[in-house]
């Protein structure tokens, strides 16, 4: 699995496309925006 797939991005994705995929992953695993997510890293 490469980062692209991870993040969600196509290869040719921009620099802006990337940051932005990334902190959209960062707000949805991070604890303390959502605290029950079982999938979150504690």
């Amino acid at each position: 699995m490469t980062y692209y797939q991870i993040l969600g991005v196509h290869v040719t994705a921009t620099d802006k496309g990337i940051q932005k995929a990334y902190r959209k992953l960062a707000k949805q695993y991070h604890p303390d925006t959502n605290p029950d997510n079982p999938q979150g890293i504690k």
